[in-house]
Order: C-alpha cells, then sequence, then structure tokens
C-alpha cells in the first residue's frame, strides 16, 4: 500500500538537541531510502519538514520505516494513496447507488 507522508519537525528543537535530532533523522532517512520502500521523497523549501511516498505491506511496516528518531522529533502525518484508475473503479461500481 502506498503512503503520502508529510514530515515537520517539532518546534521545540533547538540548540544543542539540534544538532542530535538532525543526525538521527539524517541517520532514519538513509535508512529509510535504502530500504527500497521509498518511492519519491524531499525536504520543503520554505518550511523544516518534508515529504515521501512510501510503498509499504502494512501499517506496523510503516512505523519501524519512519523509526522512532522521525517518530519523536516530528509531526509525521500520513494518508493512503490511490489511483485515478482504482477511482473510477470505485465510482463505476458505485454509480447505481448513487443514481436517483
Amino acid at each position: 500500500m502506498r503512503f503520502f507522508i508529510k514530515i515537520g519537525v517539532l518546534e521545540t528543537i533547538h540548540g544543542e538537541y539540534d544538532v542530535v535530532a538532525r543526525k538521527a533523522i539524517g541517520e532514519q532517512l538513509q535508512k529509510l531510502a535504502a530500504s527500497g520502500k521509498m518511492e519519491n521523497g524531499g525536504a520543503f523549501g520554505d518550511s523544516r519538514g518534508g515529504y515521501m511516498v512510501l510503498n509499504v505491506d502494512s501499517p506496523a511496516e510503516l512505523r519501524e520505516l519512519l523509526g522512532l528518531p522521525l517518530l519523536v522529533n516530528a509531526h509525521i502525518e500520513s494518508h493512503p494513496l490511490t489511483t485515478f484508475e482504482e477511482l473510477a473503479a470505485f465510482f463505476k461500481k458505485h454509480a447505481a447507488t448513487t443514481d436517483t
């Protein structure tokens, strides 16, 4: 299942802890990229955060890929993704129930 993941670094991370958090998050992002589960990703140009599209088999796998460095140092927002073709098939399947 594909997920869009939005990552926003916590505003409370600054000073000496900022260096520690950046190192831990950077290492986790390298592990994530090496997993082969990341289809796309990058940083936001206007804020402390970024995004990823991950292809995972379960919510547990998603949590493991994000790992503690991201889960404890960032706001994580996730959205399951579907294709336009899958959406069209859904509407076609349910067209009979929505016609009045």
